[in-house]
């Protein structure tokens, strides 16, 4: 059955690329390759690795626009729930606003924490240098897509000025291979779900390894079947352990309802990676079944 399976879900996968159907190709190959590490008896990270796969991944909290008051106490908070790195959602407000929120965020977190940003392309090359200055005095260890998701070179610009440069929207409007020929990122976010399954975000991964560029795996806000893929993949990657850059996998709580019970947990800023055979063993598979 699980031959059966795995031979059909292939077959509809070649038929769907993940160029022009990402999400569905995502879908399709996460159940294949689900059914292919249960037929294994192998977890889903340990079925995609090449490696040993990570038992443990670190995890970020995300901030989201509020003003500096409210980041301070939210980042205080995250930090009391034993997460060591905090992400910044910024881009909503004027650069100065922004800049005094990132202060409040290391004012609040102290010198040991790991902050990065998140502007979702909203800022011109100006602003973004400007955002740089301050970003550099808090030691901010990345800002993602700073600018348009198009805007290749003015990435590139801005590389090499104290503070890595991260691209999330420019996977997907262009190509990783554009991004790696244009010089235009330290780190590269990879959402399974918008990349078109597993093995193409893995593919990925391993690419900008090789070129020296780091990889940070996040979802798309997804449901908890999707997200316990990201974990497994995030597993898988290169590198991946507790001494990798923190993964934004802790989004279960921004959905108000999901398909079923989180399986793992989320303790001291890290998620436990399933053993189980697939994505998670037994956890997952009454809803699966449905």
């Amino acid at each position: 059955t699980s031959t059966s399976t795995s031979t059909s879900t292939s077959t509809l996968a070649s038929e769907i690329t993940p160029d022009t159907r990402s999400a569905a190709h995502h879908g399709i190959e996460l159940a294949c390759v689900d059914a292919m590490a249960r037929h294994h008896d192998s977890s889903l990270a340990r079925f995609l690795s090449t490696d040993t796969p990570a038992t443990s991944i670190p995890v970020n909290a995300t901030i989201g626009d509020c003003d500096s008051e409210q980041t301070y106490k939210k980042a205080e908070s995250a930090v009391e729930d034993g997460y060591t790195t905090v992400k910044l959602k910024v881009g909503a407000r004027d650069i100065e606003s922004d800049c005094n929120r990132v202060i409040a965020a290391r004012s609040a977190v102290g010198e040991d924490i790991t902050l990065r940003v998140d502007a979702n392309g909203a800022w011109n090359r100006t602003a973004a240098e400007r955002f740089l200055e301050t970003a550099r005095t808090v030691d901010i260890a990345y800002i993602e897509q700073p600018l348009p998701a198009s805007d290749l070179d003015g990435h590139a610009l801005l590389r090499g000025r104290g503070v890595d440069i991260a691209v999330d929207e420019s996977m997907n409007r262009t190509s990783p291979e554009q991004i790696f020929a244009a010089d235009a990122a330290d780190i590269i976010v990879c959402k399974p779900m918008a990349l078109g399954g597993p093995k193409q975000t893995l593919a990925v991964a391993r690419k900008a390894e090789a070129v020296d560029i780091d990889t940070v795996v996040t979802t798309t806000i997804d449901g908890v079947i999707a997200r316990m893929g990201a974990v497994h993949i995030a597993a898988a990657l290169p590198g991946s352990g507790s001494n990798a850059r923190a993964c934004g996998l802790a989004t279960g709580s921004m959905l108000a309802d999901d398909l079923t019970a989180n399986p793992v947990s989320i303790s001291d800023g890290e998620i436990s990676v399933p053993t189980g055979p697939g994505l998670a063993g037994g956890a997952l598979r009454s809803c699966c079944n449905r």
